[in-house]
């Protein structure tokens, strides 16, 4: 027994602290809300991401993150695809990881990241190479400028293609997984950005394909897009009907969405216009057919030749949550037979009143997120479970979406053209399902884990108790076995600590405008609330806008442009 809590004493005081990690992932994003790129990449370069290999996948993260926006487009494009290689490398020592799953911290495990955190590298990672198709030089990693031809842009095209294809292939391996069933899944963000950038690359057979590509995301927005709460006001109950779906619970011809919000129609619609645009090129006999069946008899395609993608402020942080459970599972499911032997040998009745008397443990009850502990030392109280909390990773409900508008003004500050932004994702509410589904699928182990945990640590007080108990008084007894339990306690509470770490980086919602101006330089501004009340004659700036950065269009086919709101 003795030899149990010294090993996971040592698990608890081996395993790093994840609150450095937290602060400095606190002074990235600080960093990066100023716009000072070089010092958040000093932020990135230092601590306790240099120090620890478990988290080599987030350093890469982050780090291209800042990148990406500092528009090192070639250092980002490599950190990005160091990163998926990595990620293919951390699935076998992850599988081993767990093997040792029953004492090691979940800090303590290698950082494989979430589902969507390594479908976004490949988000990335494409838009990293698209950018480079469109400069005329880059600095790499040793200072030095590199001027890129033609050819060079164009295999650079090429690249961000090939990401774009290895992206599709992540998901079909994913969907190919018997033994996974999660919404994340369909990803909307890989089909839509995809369709944009196999539509920039211009060729019949790309469009082509970024035309099955809008449809894919038509259908996986009708369908599971009402999980989203941007999409959906009645999102809580929709999830849990479209998990009843996906495992196979319930016919999915019942699942209807009720709470629709503004965001999921005007979606919907750029969707549908952009299937319609593409169709009327290049499949024009099927063109009033796929009219029909959209339903659209008024709207007539209106093709706008510059895109933007604009990403806005910061993910939820992850965090740590206490959750309750009462120990009568754990004393019926023991499966190492020495624990097992001293329990039958002390009697659960035993055990369970030394529990709740002498060691004073009680009971927790929970309501939603108000615990309740109490603690009873009378017999009448000793059919009450014994209870204990333990903490998994937990995220607050995503933030609501606000209405958002883009100007865009010529050198002279001009308004030419003010734009409502579409929403077309929100990473909120992926991280969200996420960590939901995190919950769900490991509370019922790590409970049990846990529990027996504090089984075996109730079992050696006993035994301590009992060894040092005289029929005078007991009371040195009692503080020995209660000493003894609180030094476990701590053991078992640092080795059971939830791994919040997560891709800190990563923006809440990505949205979309589409405008259409003539060859020239312009700048670009964002602001949320309403048009002003002369919309478009109105030369001021809406109220509280914000410059996002330069727009340059020009002959260039490629004209789909991002920006970050920090």
């Amino acid at each position: 027994m003795n030899l149990f809590f010294y090993s996971l004493l040592s698990f608890a005081i081996l395993t790093s602290c994840s609150s450095g990690l937290r602060k400095q992932q606190d002074k990235i994003i600080g960093h990066l809300q100023q716009k000072e790129f070089e010092d958040a990449l000093s932020v990135v370069d230092s601590g306790k991401f240099e120090e620890d290999e478990k988290i080599k996948l987030l350093y890469y993260m982050e780090k291209g993150i800042v990148q990406f926006h500092k528009k090192d487009y070639y250092l980002a494009a490599r950190t990005f695809s160091d990163a998926n290689e990595l990620v293919d490398k951390l699935y076998t020592k992850s599988v081993k990881e767990k093997i040792y799953s029953s004492l090691m911290n979940d800090n303590s495990k290698t950082y494989y990241g979430a589902i969507f955190e390594r479908s976004l590298l490949y988000y990335y990672q494409a838009l990293s190479f698209f950018e480079l198709s469109k400069t005329e030089k880059y600095i790499d990693q040793a200072g030095n400028e590199i001027k890129l031809s033609s050819s060079d842009r164009k295999a650079y095209l090429m690249s961000s293609r090939s990401t774009l294809l290895a992206w599709d292939t992540f998901f079909t391996d994913l969907k190919r997984s018997t033994n996974y069933t999660s919404i994340q899944k369909m990803d909307l963000t890989s089909k839509s950005i995809a369709a944009k950038i196999h539509e920039q690359i211009g060729t019949r057979r790309d469009r082509e394909i970024a035309l099955q590509l809008y449809k894919d995301a038509l259908d996986i927005l009708l369908r599971y897009a009402p999980a989203y709460s941007v999409f959906n006001n009645e999102f809580i109950q929709y999830n849990k009907l479209l998990n009843n779906v996906l495992l196979n619970k319930m016919n999915g011809s019942k699942l209807k969405a009720q709470g629709l919000t503004p965001e999921f129609e005007s979606y919907k619609n750029y969707l549908q216009r952009k299937i319609l645009e593409l169709s009327k090129v290049l499949r024009p006999t099927e063109y009033k057919k796929l009219r029909r069946k959209l339903g659209i008899k008024t709207i007539e395609p209106k093709y706008k030749k510059t895109e933007l993608l604009i990403e806005f402020d910061y993910i939820n942080r992850l965090q740590s949550k206490n959750f309750s459970f009462n120990l009568n599972t754990a004393l019926e499911n023991i499966e190492d037979p020495n624990t097992k032997a001293l329990v039958e040998g002390i009697g659960v009745p035993v055990l369970t009143y030394f529990a709740l008397g002498p060691l004073g443990l009680g009971y927790v009850t929970r309501t939603e997120s108000v615990s309740i502990y109490s603690h009873h030392n009378l017999g009448t109280e000793l059919t009450k479970e014994l209870g204990v909390e333990f903490q998994l990773p937990y995220l607050e409900p995503p933030k609501p979406f606000e209405e958002y508008f883009i100007e865009i003004r010529n050198k002279k500050g001009e308004l030419k053209e003010t734009q409502k932004v579409t929403l077309i994702n929100s990473f909120d509410d992926l991280a969200y399902i996420n960590s939901q589904e995190m919950i769900e699928g490991s509370f019922a182990k790590r409970s049990l884990r846990v529990g027996l945990k504090y089984v075996a640590a109730i079992a050696a007080a006993y035994m301590t108790y009992k060894s040092m108990k005289n029929d005078k008084d007991d009371s040195l007894a009692r503080a020995a076995a209660l000493t003894q339990f609180l030094f476990s306690a701590k053991a078992i509470s640092a080795s059971e600590e939830a791994d919040a770490r997560h891709w800190s980086t990563l923006p809440a919602f990505i949205g979309q405008v589409e405008v259409d101006l003539p060859n020239g330089d312009y700048e670009v501004f964002i602001s949320s609330g309403r048009y002003p009340s002369s919309e478009k004659g109105d030369e001021a700036e809406l109220p509280g806008s914000n410059k996002l950065g330069n727009l340059k269009i020009s002959d260039d086919s490629k004209t789909l442009f991002t920006y970050r709101n920090f």
